[in-house]
């Protein structure tokens, strides 16, 4: 795939409102100013602002000390490194994200586990982000979200899906 996040607005595909349009837009305008590899492109009357590949982000805790990464198959902690390509990620249209390192390997729920697999068309990869709670939820159930197993983000922990809490500090996630 030559972007990702193609369409993460589109008026037909996520409703979003007013005001995180126009965040969206202004954030979007603020990266591609600074060559982050924001574009915002018109078909017809749909908008849409894509994310060229050559930019992976990263997903890292609220403090930006630790990143997730796979080892194996499981997601982990891990202290962050710009450099290593296994704590990159980036995101297609369906709302897979992708491992930049291995790109056919996609964040994938299995049942409370997280796991890093061969992408597939099923529910179980389609995630999305919420700039407002900072969390990472599946499209078809957003009571379900990333998160830290433990009590605390520490190098190894390894990552799981659970049920939201917008208090939980370890299930919220910059994406940088």
């Amino acid at each position: 795939m030559s972007s990702w996040m193609t369409n993460l607005f589109r008026r037909d595909h996520f409703l979003f409102s007013g005001a995180l349009v126009l965040f969206l837009i202004s954030h979007a305008l603020a990266h591609q100013n600074n060559g982050n590899g924001f574009v915002i492109e018109e078909t017809g009357s749909n908008r849409f602002l894509r994310y060229d590949e050559s930019s992976p982000i990263q997903i890292n805790t609220l403090n930006k000390s630790l990143c997730i990464q796979p080892s194996g198959q499981l997601l982990i902690l891990s202290p962050c490194d710009e450099n290593n390509l296994l704590q990159s990620w980036f995101v297609d249209d369906a709302g897979r994200i992708h491992n930049y390192e291995k790109k056919h390997l996609c964040i994938k729920r299995n049942k409370a586990k997280a796991r890093l697999t061969k992408c597939a068309s099923s529910t179980a990869f389609n995630l999305d982000y919420s700039l407002f709670f900072k969390k990472i939820f599946l499209m078809s159930k957003s009571s379900i979200v990333l998160g830290v197993i433990g009590s605390n983000a520490r190098s190894g922990s390894k990552i799981k899906f659970t049920k939201r809490d917008t208090s939980d500090d370890l299930q919220s996630w910059d994406i940088i």
